[in-house]
């Protein structure tokens, strides 16, 4: 660390840490995981706390990392439920082991505080694109991460096992015997692979082989398990993501009591008989409870910042405008982009919006025009790509939509579902 120092011109007393007690050029050490797997010795947990242990830049102070974590949850920046489930599932499957054999396997705080667990559970298995949205689905996410953690640290790149798992303090000997000890035993180990690499031709080390053996047949299992879950789990995904369609009508449609689903069929919409494809474009027929027709609920879909948007408006024929706007599915930056759909001020915005000439983003607090949309500062991209969406269908359907006798008549029945 000296040389690099010298190299950026930075006096190299800037790398002497205070908490090391000691001024020096640079530190090499075993992790904490590494000293537990290989040989057995466990790291004091204050140490794991303040971070005053080797590993890698931002992941070695447990305390730090937690607070951090506590904060960004509180502040809504990721669902919580996902690095929650991932410390869950390392305690439950850590724990199992450590209480069937304590002397091979660690405590679940020391699988708690030490290596990059706490860093990748706020900051890694939070990823907005990969992590799930459901908080049924988070919480399995989470559980699976958090015992295939266990699972490698425990299995993967296994050496010999020591007796048991030692404590620092409980090391005995002399400074000095101990590295007389260390010399001796260098010496002689280097003898014998001397003596051996004249005795025979070297032979390819089967850990490779059986490292990447072990690397298919989980991947190979993995691919199988989530292919048969989501095979098993898509009926029941597609009929969620319908009823939260339906759910939503009444919201962005207000007076809602009923309504019927409509396809486009040609150039005209039809009431939907169950013979429709799946990707048919339909449209949902909103009604008040004496069967007048208050509008349509429209569902369309577009490029975000992160991922595709996925919304809802209602659209009153009579004004010739929106009623109202609900976002079903997105994964756009929490805290800033993701108040498309939490924002309550911004989705006020399309209770009362013209279409025509087209609806505009504006800077917050300029909007002077019926089809004016304040953007959420901050999250221009996103507020864009929800008025982009809203145009694009808007020109696509309303021309098509039912208009005055040619609406279907409400249900005699509330559809299932409904409400």
């Amino acid at each position: 660390m000296d040389g690099a120092a010298r190299l950026l011109n930075v006096p190299s007393t800037t790398f002497a840490w205070p908490f090391l007690h000691a001024e020096l050029d640079g530190m090499s050490a075993a992790t904490p995981l590494a000293q537990m797997k290989f040989d057995h010795v466990a790291t004091p947990l204050w140490q794991l706390l303040t971070g005053d242990t080797a590993g890698s830049l931002g992941e070695t102070s447990a305390l730090v990392l937690a607070v951090v974590g506590l904060w960004l949850g509180l502040r809504g920046a990721f669902d919580w439920r996902i690095p929650v489930a991932v410390l869950l599932g390392t305690v439950l499957l850590g724990g199992a082991l450590h209480l069937v054999d304590p002397g091979h396997n660690p405590s679940p705080l020391f699988l708690l505080a030490c290596g990059g667990l706490l860093f990748g559970a706020v900051f890694m298995a939070t990823d907005p694109v990969s992590s799930p949205v459901a908080p049924r689905g988070a919480w399995v996410f989470g559980l699976g991460i958090g015992a295939l953690v266990v699972v490698i640290r425990d299995y993967g790149g296994r050496r010999p096992r020591a007796s048991s798992v030692r404590d620092p303090a409980d090391e005995r000997g002399d400074a000095a015997d101990r590295a007389q000890g260390a010399a001796a035993a260098a010496r002689t180990e280097e003898g014998r692979m001397n003596a051996d690499a004249l005795d025979q031709a070297p032979e390819p080390s089967s850990s490779s082989l059986r490292l990447v053996a072990t690397l298919t047949a989980a991947g190979a299992l993995a691919g199988l398990l989530l292919a048969s879950v989501y095979a098993i789990t898509l009926p029941t995904i597609e009929a969620n993501a319908a009823a939260a369609v339906r759910r939503a009508v009444f919201e962005v449609v207000p007076g809602t009591a009923s309504m019927q689903k409509l396809v486009l069929d040609g150039a005209r919409f039809v009431p939907a008989d169950g013979s429709e494809a799946k990707d048919a474009i339909a449209v949902y027929a909103a009604y008040d409870q004496a069967g007048k027709h208050l509008g349509f609920a429209i569902q369309g879909q577009g490029r975000g910042f992160q991922d595709t948007i996925k919304l809802l408006y209602g659209y009153d024929p009579t004004r010739e405008g929106l009623v109202g706007m609900q976002v079903l599915d997105s994964r756009e930056t929490p805290g800033l982009g993701d108040r498309i759909g939490k924002d309550p001020s911004f989705a006020a915005e399309f209770a009362a919006l013209a279409v025509a000439p087209e609806i505009v983003v504006v800077k917050h607090g300029t909007g002077s025009e019926p089809c004016h949309v304040d953007g959420i500062t901050g999250a221009t991209i996103s507020s864009k790509a929800v008025v982009r969406i809203l145009n694009e269908r808007n020109r696509a359907l309303l021309d098509k939509l039912p208009k005055g006798d040619d609406v279907p008549p409400a249900p005699a029945t509330q559809q299932e579902g409904d409400k």
